[in-house]
């Protein structure tokens, strides 16, 4: 037995404590690993630590020593996830230090026995790490961009979702805590190198990431899909500044769209086609950021599509904005009577709500358009109105996509 064994006899006594305080470290250090905790999945990136920490044991006492393929596995499927190469390496980093912390603590022993144990971890360290980047790159080769599958399967499915399900407790574990939010998509550009494309994705996330952060302080969820980066951020008056001014900040161009806000409650399908639209026009349009503002979407549109901004009401910017602020409860109140024919008594029964407030509805909005929104032909116009400014369809046609399928 030599006078390392004591040592890595404690060392692995203690594997599955440090294991834990590891894995905590990680979840709140490295960002992109957090969406494991939202979706119940600590006990996974435990396990791959532990067989970390195991390896470590296994190649001090041997002078060498390999890493379980199970924590290679791992890698593989952070791979696949789209979680950055730079924050599974930051995981090294932060088991490193937690060992070093650990040897620190391991008294009476010789400072001369302590830096040879180290020693010995980071020659280890350094030839596993550049296994892990091998096996990384070869993973994200094999999947292609198409292929890639997002850094947060659950964020996905609240993506493309319509059904109206209430979004509140899961966006509420990623840290979202504003009563509205937006859905945000940048495009990035990729390298025809398989090992560029992450880092490429990573530096724009990093900094996008930093611009839209939470109230609390933590990168909004995102995902990583087909060259573009797509997150739920919370809403406040300053955002959009904030992403113009990291967009400008990048070397590389970057194109963004930004959805309306919506309440968390409401689904995250609508918003999430809305900053794809925005997305392809500001990239259409050579524009750093387009907001999925109606108002501006029909102005982009009129360019392409002969549509004048003069062929539009002088009140439509107001109207818009009235909508908006009701999450729409204006334009599907007009709808509902248009198609009713001007019947507020079917209206109502329609929407499952009192007469009494289709006629409320009725008289606020024509109080602050300063008409009888009720007459024939400004319901008309509304109703038309609501229609082009909804039809997701007429903005897609309408912009100068170049066949960019999202």
């Amino acid at each position: 037995m030599t006078d390392i064994d004591p040592v890595l006899q404690l060392l692995e006594r203690d594997s599955a404590e440090l294991a834990k305080d590891i894995t905590a470290q990680v979840l709140n250090t490295v960002r992109e690993y957090r969406h494991l905790q939202a979706q119940g999945a600590i006990q996974s990136l435990r396990g791959s630590i532990s067989y970390l920490v195991a390896g470590i044991c296994e190649s001090v006492r041997e002078g060498e020593g390999r890493l379980a393929d199970e924590f290679y596995a791992v890698t593989r499927q952070r791979a696949r996830e789209g979680i950055p190469i730079e924050a599974v390496l930051q995981v090294w980093d932060v088991t490193g230090d937690a060992v070093w912390r650990w040897l620190k603590t391991q008294d009476p022993m010789d400072d001369s026995l302590r830096v040879r144990i180290w020693d010995r971890y980071i020659a280890y360290s350094n030839e596993a790490r550049q296994r892990t980047l091998q096996i990384y790159h070869q993973q994200r080769a094999s999947l292609g961009d198409r292929d890639l599958v997002i850094a947060n399967a659950a964020l996905e499915a609240l993506l493309s979702d319509d059904t109206g399900r209430d979004n509140t407790k899961v966006l509420t574990r990623y840290g979202i805590t504003t009563e509205r939010v937006h859905v945000l998509c940048c495009t990035y550009p990729e390298s025809n190198d398989p090992d560029e494309f992450d880092e490429s994705g990573a530096r724009v996330l990093a900094q996008l990431g930093a611009a839209a952060q939470t109230a609390g302080g933590v990168r909004p969820p995102w995902t990583i899909r087909e060259g573009r980066i797509t997150m739920v951020v919370e809403s406040h008056p300053d955002l959009s500044q904030h992403i113009r001014r990291a967009i400008s900040g990048m070397a590389a161009p970057v194109n963004a769209g930004l959805s309306n806000p919506i309440p968390q409650a409401y689904p995250l399908g609508r918003a999430h086609r809305q900053a794809k639209i925005a997305t392809n026009i500001a990239i259409d349009s050579g524009e750093a950021l387009v907001e999925h503002s109606a108002v501006n979407l029909l102005q982009i549109c009129a360019a392409t599509s002969g549509l004048r901004a003069d062929d539009l009401p002088p009140w439509t910017d107001r109207f818009l904005a009235l909508d908006a602020a009701q999450d729409g409860a204006y334009s599907e109140t007009v709808q509902t009577l248009y198609r009713c024919g001007s019947n507020p008594r079917h209206a109502a029964n329609k929407l499952h709500i009192h007469t009494n407030t289709i006629y409320y509805r009725l008289n606020a909005l024509g109080a602050q358009l300063s008409m009888e929104v009720s007459s024939p032909e400004v319901l008309s116009q509304i109703y038309l109105l609501t229609l082009l400014a909804q039809n997701d369809s007429f903005f897609e046609n309408n912009s100068r996509r170049n066949e960019r399928d999202i």
